[in-house]
């Protein structure tokens, strides 16, 4: 039987509390990243953004500029 572990993926590509939405669309692109762990200035893992959030945001904000 297979374990967590053994399809696991233990690398990811860590965006920072500050970083502007823009920044992480373009990590998005360029690194054909789906979800991306979010540290706070202390390198600590403070949540997650994924495509779902900034999707929902973009949507959220073209109708407020409707």
């Amino acid at each position: 039987n297979l374990l967590v572990t053994d399809v696991m993926k233990t690398s990811f590509k860590e965006i920072s509390s500050n970083d502007k939405l823009r920044n992480v669309l373009s990590l998005v692109e360029l690194h054909k990243g789906y979800f991306f762990p979010v540290l706070d200035t202390n390198k600590k893992l403070i949540g997650a953004i994924d495509m779902t959030n900034i999707n929902e945001f973009i949507l959220f904000q073209s109708k407020l500029d409707y």
